[in-house]
């Protein structure tokens, strides 16, 4: 039996059948708006899952920089090694000099090693690897989608929700408590843009 919502007023009485059909029709409601919600933010998880990682890169970058954390003593690590291999190579081109006094043999072998000690030292990577988020088992990446997914839904359906909740309960309002909630409902839209920005 499918019933409309409709507008009941303060005066009104109602049974408790007529009370459950309306709530039933308004959860139907509310169940719709995050139902849609959650599809649309389904379909765009990956630009969601941005802007939840996006703070992650962020601090990642900040911890590099004043060598704090793993990343940060990875960071450390990787520019000690980058010193010391210039400063051996520098030592190895100024040994390879003719004027260096070692012998010639020596000087050959150290200049046949200087392109190989480049190549090695190319290899050593610039900046740490590893501001992604970190998964431990097989099924986390997708509840971890999902979750994220249903927090934005839930976000995005609030409005609606918060509105059908009023609207349940507004009969039960008199008069006089009406224009007491007015200003709080007005309110509300905009308190809720604030704290989702």
């Amino acid at each position: 039996m499918a019933t409309a919502i409709r507008s009941i007023g303060h005066e009104d009485r109602l049974t408790l059948v007529d009370h459950l059909e309306e709530l039933r029709a308004r959860i139907v409601v509310c169940l719709l708006a995050l139902g849609v919600a959650f599809g649309i933010c389904f379909w765009q998880n990956d630009a969601l899952l941005k802007i939840v990682n996006k703070p992650l890169a962020a601090e990642t970058q900040k911890q590099v920089r004043e060598g704090r954390g793993p990343l940060g003593q990875t960071a450390l690590a990787q520019q000690g090694v980058l010193a010391v291999a210039g400063e051996v190579q520098g030592m190895a081109a100024e040994l390879a000099n003719p004027h260096s006094g070692l012998p010639a043999a020596t000087r050959a072998a150290l200049a046949a090693q200087i392109p190989k000690l480049r190549a090695d030292v190319a290899k050593i990577p610039r900046t740490p690897e590893g501001n992604k988020p970190v998964t431990l088992g097989i099924g986390e990446p997708f509840t971890a989608t999902l979750g994220v997914t249903l927090l934005f839904a839930l976000v995005f359906s609030l409005p609606v929700i918060l509105y059908e909740i009023y609207g349940f309960v507004l009969p039960a309002f008199s008069p006089s408590e009406r224009r007491i909630a007015l200003p709080l409902l007005l309110a509300i839209p905009c308190l809720f843009s604030i704290g989702v920005l």
